[in-house]
């Protein structure tokens, strides 16, 4: 998982420096070169979704997400931790919805040519179903963690000699 964490924040971080470079070259071609390519905002329009929807998982994930402080202060432990189960239980649930209905808007994107490029709507559709796959992964992934914790801490217990 560290893998795909370090690959996923470094894809976003190639999408940016992609959106900087489009950029650049339209003003250099508006102003200098006058060529006749003209895909530059279809090409950072595409690297700002996927960068969209990447951040939103990265930003889910490090809770960096805008959330209601003042239930943590209100709430009692065992509350907050029922409150952190359920809000990953729905989210878990969403994100399931969501990567299945992106799936069925990338393959009806897949016949709509995006202009000025050889690629097709399917390329920035396919950012729904890849984030929230992601998104669906690490909830399992957190869920078996707090499963398995108590249970490692009792295993090393009883291997520590006394």
């Amino acid at each position: 998982m560290n893998k795909l964490w370090n690959a996923g924040q470094w894809l976003i971080g190639l999408m940016a420096m992609i959106i900087l470079a489009s950029t650049l070259g339209l003003v250099l071609d508006r102003h200098l070169i006058r060529s006749s390519f003209d895909a530059y905002d279809q090409i950072s329009r595409l690297a700002l979704v996927w960068m969209t929807f990447l951040g939103f998982f990265f930003a889910l994930e490090e809770k960096a997400n805008i959330h209601v402080e003042i239930l943590d202060v209100i709430l009692p432990a065992r509350l907050k931790v029922f409150r952190s189960a359920l809000f990953s239980a729905i989210m878990l649930l969403i994100s399931v919805l969501l990567f299945f209905k992106g799936l069925e808007v990338t393959k009806a994107g897949s016949y709509q040519q995006i202009l000025g490029t050889p690629l097709t709507y399917a390329w920035s559709f396919s950012a729904i179903p890849v984030s929230m796959g992601l998104i669906a992964l690490f909830r399992i992934a957190k869920v078996f963690r707090v499963r398995r914790k108590p249970e490692s801490a009792a295993n090393k217990q009883e291997e520590r000699p006394c």
